[in-house]
């Protein structure tokens, strides 16, 4: 999925939501299509390939092929790659200039992985394991977590800008600093 595409969804994804006001579920797909993002660009980097912007990082480990990679990358464990902690975890020892720092280091950024992370597993598993991890978070009282919806319409820090806003012009902000960590602005989501 190229930086294009997934802009294409989400502004889908943002209007469906607006459309229908059912921003928990417009949050959860604009996730989904942004770690399908987020996973597919961390393939193409980690074989030495360039995002549509034309940004290649610099690698500190060479993989030959994607069957190379995915060895590397996937718990022998498991079934599936978890991109939301093999990306932070492994990408410091792949490249040399990491794109997806952002999601590690950032004061900005990596709250907001967290959280739209949380919340996107609690929406779509509604477990006891990922509610518990949801309220862990200093935000999310019960009555938020058991309306989410309600939780992402009111309004970030006494600004104009909703919650679910304020996630998606993110998400967006990411994904550009991913494809183009050295452009010198972000292009944020329309409101």
């Amino acid at each position: 999925m190229t930086k294009t595409d997934f802009y294409t969804k989400l502004n889908e994804w943002k209007t469906w939501a607006n459309t229908n006001n059912q921003y928990d579920i417009g949050l959860l797909k604009i996730w989904i299509n942004f770690e399908k993002f987020y996973s597919e660009i961390f393939l193409i980097y980690s074989l030495g390939g360039a995002s549509e912007d034309g940004f290649s990082p610099t690698r500190r480990l060479c993989f030959d092929e994607d069957k190379q990679f995915y060895a590397f990358v996937k718990n022998p464990n498991s079934s599936f790659i978890d991109y939301t902690k093999q990306i932070p975890a492994l990408s410091p020892f792949i490249f040399s200039y990491n794109p997806f720092d952002i999601f590690i280091t950032d004061s900005i950024y990596k709250p907001v992985f967290l959280e739209v992370t949380r919340i996107r597993n609690y929406i779509a598993h509604e477990s006891a394991e990922s509610k518990n991890k949801l309220k862990s978070l200093p935000q999310f009282s019960e009555d938020y977590i058991d309306n989410l919806n309600s939780y992402l319409m009111l309004r970030k820090n006494n600004t104009r800008e909703s919650i679910f806003t304020y996630y998606v012009d993110r998400i967006k902000e990411m994904a550009e600093i991913i494809s183009n960590p050295h452009a010198t602005t972000t292009t944020t989501a329309s409101p």
